[in-house]
């Protein structure tokens, strides 16, 4: 059988994007083509016309076709459906975190035939052979099924040991040319899992409802696996330069990273990033990512606030953890990188400049700022629906770099659009004024926060940097200048320029 996996993935902004390797879709399409199916991939990097899809369909003529889809664009997935059906005798099946929460809402979709749910590897290659009339068994595990008006729903598929799934399949992307794959990054998953329950994120409500059938829920692929699958990758794509991990925590057994960093200085031997919780920065995890040839490590400070941040987010992590783990990864000479959040529920202007000036605090090299969205089946979700925060701009967003779909005034909308759009440079200002005498700091600290907080710069200012960052971000020319300028003028030139010059000795060893 054929089948077509389509990938939506303009999540991110700016033009000189090329998209991202999908973990998922490379492990289904492996799982498929070791049981003899053909596979091809649709990565679709920016909003499709309708004559282009349909024209892509005639091309492959699938049997299945597979979309993955997200909250953001699940619209998108909805549309292209219906063309699906409109255009080919395919069967329609749905997978990924969206269907996976709300099962009942895609099913109901027509123009969709079947959901996949969670690890969907052994779940596709055994509804491929239902579709292929090798089993007559509807109820599949990890698949409701729909037919004839009738919806089959299949138990929980327990989760899979990772060190018995093939390697992932990365030749149906293009892998050079991706956005990290152009910068000579190769991508990997050491992990499945992660064990905190924020209230942001999925995660609780995905481990309430696993069936683990004895397998941990946060499982690691052994160190022989993972340092064999990094070693085939880099025979396959010698352009790599530098390997990412996108595990939620890939130090968070310190046994089994204590052998992996002993593998990987021996096997591998290029530099390396990947994520981390300040919680668990310590100088012994620091002292083997320094081994190990790291040079950058992400770590959430989501939240300046410690009400934001503890209460409502319930991250559990104290001002002077956070301090402290990014004190360490600058003791290391790690770059660093934080995640962070704003236009929060009950959040107000002070809340976040908090945040950016926790960032500034820490020195942070590179940050990235989202605007909270409220996924479905988290807790904050349902903490916005109680509150009635949510407002008609729901599920309008393709990404959560947009708007707030939280009821905040249009002043308060605009304060954080634009807070979001600069927040990088705010981030720098505020580097810059700490770094002044202490009591000319503070009354500088004073008068810009009155700046930024005030009305009069929310609706005569804020509108115009808007308008100017949407003209830097519209062209693939400005776009490249503006980042550029970015990371080399504004951002720290000389831990750039450490980096680098650490990087190329760590290739020439």
């Amino acid at each position: 059988m054929k089948i077509l996996f389509i990938y939506p993935d303009f999540v991110s902004t700016g033009k000189d994007r090329h998209g991202m390797y999908n973990h998922g879709i490379g492990l289904l399409s492996a799982v498929l083509k070791k049981e003899g199916h053909e596979v091809a991939l649709l990565h679709i990097i920016k909003p499709i016309t309708k004559n282009k899809f349909t024209d892509h369909l005639n091309r492959q003529q699938p049997d299945i076709v597979a979309f993955s889809a997200t909250t953001n664009l699940y619209k998108y997935v909805k549309d292209w459906s219906k063309w699906t059906k409109e255009h080919s005798e395919a069967i329609v099946i749905c997978g990924g975190i969206h269907p996976t929460l709300v099962p009942e809402e895609v099913i109901k979709e027509k123009s969709i035939d079947a959901v996949c749910i969670r690890e969907g590897e052994y779940s596709l290659a055994e509804f491929c052979k239902y579709i292929d009339n090798n089993i007559d068994n509807k109820h599949i595990n990890g698949i409701w099924l729909k037919e004839d008006g009738k919806i089959y729903k299949g138990e929980p598929r327990p989760l899979s040991n990772l060190d018995e799934l093939p390697f992932p399949d990365k030749s149906i992307f293009d892998y050079r040319n991706l956005t990290l794959g152009s910068e000579g990054c190769g991508i990997f998953m050491a992990s499945k899992g992660c064990p905190y329950n924020c209230t942001y994120c999925c995660n609780e409500t995905l481990r309430k409802s696993t069936n683990t059938s004895g397998q941990p829920y946060v499982r690691f692929k052994s160190v022989d696996y993972i340092i064999a699958e990094i070693e085939d990758e880099l025979t396959k794509y010698p352009f790599i330069n530098v390997i990412g991990f996108d595990d939620d925590i890939l130090p968070l057994k310190i046994d089994w990273f204590e052998e992996f960093v002993k593998q990987y200085k021996r096997n591998i031997h290029l530099p390396m990033a990947c994520n981390l919780r300040p919680n668990l920065a310590t100088k012994e995890r620091f002292k083997l990512l320094k081994e190990a040839g790291c040079i950058q490590i992400a770590m959430g400070i989501e939240a300046g606030n410690d009400f934001i941040r503890n209460t409502i987010l319930k991250r559990n992590l104290s001002l002077e953890q956070i301090i402290n783990a990014y004190s360490l990864c600058e003791e290391a000479g790690i770059k660093m990188f934080a995640y962070n959040m704003i236009g929060l529920p009950f959040e107000n202007v002070s809340t976040m400049l908090e945040t950016i000036k926790l960032n500034a605090q820490v020195k942070i090299d590179m940050c990235q700022a989202s605007i909270f969205y409220p996924y479905p089946k988290t807790e904050l979700y349902e903490l916005c629906r109680r509150e009635n925060l949510i407002t008609n701009r729901y599920g309008k967003f393709r990404n959560f770099f947009t708007d707030t779909p939280l009821n905040f005034t249009l002043i308060e909308r605009c304060q954080i659009r634009f807070i979001q759009r600069y927040f990088r440079v705010l981030v720098i200002v505020y580097c810059f004024i700490f770094s002044l005498p202490e009591k000319t700091s503070k009354v500088c600290v004073k008068i810009y926060d009155s700046f930024l907080s005030s009305r009069i710069t929310a609706v005569l200012i804020c509108p115009v940097l808007l308008i100017i960052h949407q003209a830097i971000m519209s062209t693939k020319m400005t776009n490249k200048a503006g980042r550029w300028i970015l990371r080399n003028i504004l951002e720290n030139p000389n831990q750039s320029r450490k980096l680098k010059k650490s990087s190329n000795l760590k290739k020439t060893e």
